[in-house]
């Protein structure tokens, strides 16, 4: 018994408390958003045309964009300053007024959009599609409420709900006939479904804010979460339209299936993890604790992912053409490769979390700008040989970044050490990585 309690204090998330449980849920309802939106994709995809689909991802890319800023880094500054119901208002009034002007440049710009494209639907999809931003103001500010009070089963319910009624109507429209309005339809009405289950009872801060004395303490931390927004968006797009311009639209599309498959279930997983224990350590930011779950969560989410990496590299050669067929076969190899970098890409983004907590959240501003440059100008390099040159370099890149990332942090802070256990899921992943690299050039 003695040692049942001694390992549920050190491994919370085994012990059926709060931590299990609310990872659990967040966990739940992203896989649940992974899983279906797919499905019902593939379903949908027999019944329009690819030019649909094609409308659709430009509306969903445009959306994509604007969700850099949407809410001024509102959220993340209100969990960190723990602020109440005055700053839910002022986030919910500041991010509806930015929605309004999007929606309003949206109206004017679809139809040259639509002419540049050569596709005269986008002139009435991207408008339709920006309403998706008055739903978010909405949906937010709950969000950001959840993440304070840790109810992390309404925003899995919300998540669950969106998917199931945006699949469902898609599929209902695709089959009557409708092509990329099932799709957007399906899309916004699952969207708002999202946004009532989580908006029931929250009329205390959907009004507008009369106090703005607060925005400039949130604006300090706010700015630098949008400017971190803004450059990994940059990271993770520019590589795309590299290899599509450098090396074609076949390469692109291997490229872009591998990386799609090597991240899909740590993606719908460790960020949940990282995003709970983030929410508890805000509540609990005494030293002790601090160190206790950030080497907790490095240690179950290293040894979690280099097992997974592992299992990859195995099962790709078989598993790939299986599911996919013959003609995806080239994509095997530059999954293998993608995945060699999951160990540390997935648990170093948690020292940006604590940075927040122990204020020094700006360095990684400067980090930001400094990766995103040499990122672009390494893939740009790469891209004038191989798209497997590309991929490696993709992932030498990362390795780079996330040791300087643990650098910065361990040398802006005394709170949490490196520990042994750190060090040797760091040698082990570079060691991995450059097993399966070498790997490759066979």
């Amino acid at each position: 018994m003695n040692g049942d309690r001694r390992d549920a204090a050190r491994w919370p998330w085994l012990s059926g408390g709060s931590f299990a449980r609310n990872a659990s849920w967040n966990v739940l309802g992203n896989l649940s958003g992974k899983l279906l939106g797919p499905a019902f994709h593939v379903l949908i995809a027999r019944l329009i045309v690819p030019e649909d689909f094609g409308v659709f991802a430009i509306a969903m890319a445009w959306l994509a964009a604007f969700e850099i800023g949407k809410d001024w880094g509102l959220t993340q500054a209100i969990l960190v300053s723990r602020g109440g119901a005055s700053v839910l208002r002022l986030q919910f009034t500041v991010q509806l007024a930015t929605a309004l002007v999007f929606c309003a440049a949206t109206v004017a710009a679809a139809p040259i959009v639509a002419g540049l494209f050569g596709l005269p639907s986008l002139g009435v999809v991207l408008p339709l599609i920006s309403v998706a931003a008055l739903l978010d103001a909405v949906a937010d500010t709950a969000v950001t409420d959840c993440l304070m009070t840790q109810r992390y089963r309404r925003l899995a319910v919300r998540q669950m709900l969106a998917s199931l009624v945006s699949g469902a109507l898609g599929l209902l429209l695709a089959h009557q006939g409708y092509g990329v309005y099932s799709l957007v339809t399906g899309y916004l009405v699952g969207h708002a479904a999202g946004t009532l289950s989580l908006a029931a009872g929250a009329r205390a801060y959907l009004e507008p804010a009369r106090d703005w004395t607060e925005m400039r303490n949130l604006m300090m931390v706010g700015r630098h979460i949008v400017l971190q927004r803004l450059f990994g968006f940059l990271v993770s797009q520019a590589d795309s339209f590299i290899v599509g311009n450098a090396l074609g639209i076949r390469a692109l599309g291997l490229y872009r299936m591998g990386n799609l498959l090597a991240f899909l279930l740590p993606a719908a997983t460790v960020p949940q993890l990282q995003q709970v224990t983030f929410t508890e350590l805000l509540g609990r930011r005494d030293v002790e604790n601090i160190r206790s779950r950030y080497n907790q969560f490095a240690t179950l989410a290293g040894v979690s992912l280099l097992l997974y990496s592992v299992a990859v590299y195995l099962t790709a050669p078989a598993v790939i053409p299986l599911l996919l067929g013959e003609q995806w076969r080239e994509a095997v190899p530059l999954m293998q490769v993608f995945a060699a970098v999951v160990i540390t890409g997935f648990v170093t983004p948690m020292n940006m979390d604590l940075a927040k907590i122990l204020g020094f959240f700006g360095s990684y501003t400067y980090f930001a700008v400094v990766r995103c440059v040499a990122t672009v100008i390494a893939v740009a390099w790469a891209s004038q040989y191989s798209t497997m040159h590309v991929v490696i370099t993709w992932v030498i890149a990362g390795f780079v970044s996330n040791l300087a990332n643990d650098v910065i942090f361990y040398t802006k802070q005394d709170v949490v050490k490196v520990t042994r256990d750190k060090l040797a899921l760091t040698c082990a992943s570079w060691l991995w990585a450059g097993f399966v690299i070498m790997g490759s050039f066979r």
